[in-house]
């Protein structure tokens, strides 16, 4: 018998978002697809999970409480931009508040999220 796939989810902005820039949304949304097959080839049960400044807190904290997250990886378009400062902050709250158990990780793109999810599950 195999255990079962180990609960992760990724936070990111939506590819289509104003936040992303215009040139990169076709780029950005190829990967996000990318991403998902591969953790999913790796074996993990992946959730990709929106945030964007415009939602309120508990839209992510109630995704967060929805299932138990082992591994919580916040992508790179929420840290890398100054004017993302309070949503990269929020997100890390809502984290820590609703998904305590989970280990944080962070990635540099969507093709480095797979090696991200594997460095938190052997925190």
């Amino acid at each position: 018998m195999s255990s079962p796939a180990p609960v992760v989810a990724v936070l990111g902005l939506p590819w289509d978002h104003k936040e992303v820039p215009a040139h990169l949304r076709e780029t950005v949304k190829i990967g996000l697809e990318n991403m998902g097959n591969m953790a999913k080839d790796a074996g993990f049960d992946c959730t990709f999970i929106p945030v964007t400044p415009e939602d309120d807190p508990s839209v992510l904290r109630d995704a967060l409480k929805s299932r138990p997250y082992v591994v919580v990886c916040i992508g790179f378009g929420v840290r890398a931009q100054p004017q993302l400062t309070e949503l990269f902050e929020k997100a890390i709250e809502g984290v820590r508040t609703a998904a305590p158990q989970a280990k944080l990780v962070f990635n540099t793109s969507p093709d480095t999220t797979l090696n991200a999810l594997k460095r938190g599950l052997s925190m």
